[in-house]
């Protein structure tokens, strides 16, 4: 028997859960927390539609937390297999867990102190305590190779652009009188972003699990370094400052490598560049960890100690 059943991003983009089934074998596919409205969000304490103790392991495609986010609730409810992913989803996941987990308890504490709260004690989902208790159960996978589990399941990891490390997930499931492929997209990345690889080309496949957040739009094209010389330029004439308010992961990093890269080229002046993120600060160190994980360009980029973004930049950490 095989099977597939939805608990997240159904009617939906966030809180991502898919569960595989193969006879008496479980696999889930990303383990995502319900993020925005408040109705959404209470889905989180919700009762799951499955025994968390069943599952025998978790595939995740990329570390944004409506992907990982319900992984320590997990391991609370009982889940005690094996968590795998790409090297930099795992190190990119370990710091949006802790810093889930910090926003959750400071919420929690403030409520409580402020008695803003209709319970009688407010409570995060998941403590810094619960999300350090998933690390031990990563466990990396590689793109491009197969991952085996039994004779029931075989994995691999493609490219997905999107954030460093994501994948798409082409299973094979057999449950012994026949064999079917699932291709699960996860979040889809657009192509010739620097500091990530271009999408791979998905395989043939008999069932294709699609994300459609933008799947009724067409993103027009972008000269981003044209753009932001502009913008810099005119920063400069006026003598005033740019606030840029930009996601800790993937979009302040190819900021500061679109400012570096101009700057190298001589289009804007070498001015201060300041990430006053903690957050930002860190996932940035793994960005430089994993050269082999984007397409810059190293004729314009060649500083061994500050990597893809430049002397000029200042890391607030």
């Amino acid at each position: 028997m095989i099977s597939i059943s939805f608990h997240g991003a159904v009617g939906t983009v966030t809180g991502s859960k898919y569960i595989l089934q193969v006879n008496d074998k479980k696999i889930m596919i990303d383990c995502g927390m319900f993020q925005g409205r408040k109705e959404l969000r209470q889905r989180n304490w919700n009762e799951v539609a499955f025994d968390p103790k069943e599952i025998d392991s978790i595939f995740l495609t990329h570390a944004h937390i409506d992907h990982i986010g319900y992984l320590p609730v997990m391991i609370k409810k009982g889940f005690t297999g094996k968590i795998y992913a790409t090297e930099p989803t795992i190190d990119l996941a370990k710091i949006l867990l802790l810093d889930a987990a910090h926003l959750q308890e400071e919420d929690a504490e403030y409520r409580n102190r402020k008695k803003i709260t209709s319970h009688e004690k407010a409570l995060p989902l998941f403590t810094t305590e619960d999300a350090e208790g998933v690390f031990d159960q990563f466990h990396p996978i590689v793109f491009n190779k197969w991952k085996r589990l039994g004779k029931k399941f075989r994995i691999k990891p493609h490219i997905a652009g999107h954030i460093l490390g994501a994948a798409t997930l082409e299973i094979y499931l057999n449950d012994g009188e026949k064999e079917h492929s699932i291709f699960f997209s996860g979040d889809v990345g657009r192509y010739a972003v620097p500091l990530i690889l271009d999408p791979e080309k998905p395989p043939v496949t008999d069932y294709f699990v699609c994300e459609s957040t933008y799947g009724g739009e067409v993103h027009q094209p972008q000269d981003i370094f044209f753009e932001f010389a502009q913008l810099i330029d005119k920063i400069v004439a006026d003598k005033s400052i740019l606030l840029i308010p930009a996601f800790a992961v993937g979009r302040t990093q190819q900021i500061i490598y679109t400012l570096h890269v101009l700057q190298k080229q001589g289009r804007i002046p070498e001015i201060p560049i300041n990430v006053d993120s903690p957050m930002a600060v860190k996932v940035t160190d793994v960005y430089k960890k994993y050269n082999a994980y984007n397409q810059i360009n190293e004729d314009v980029v060649k500083d061994a100690k500050h990597g893809f973004y430049g002397k000029n930049v200042k890391l607030h950490r």
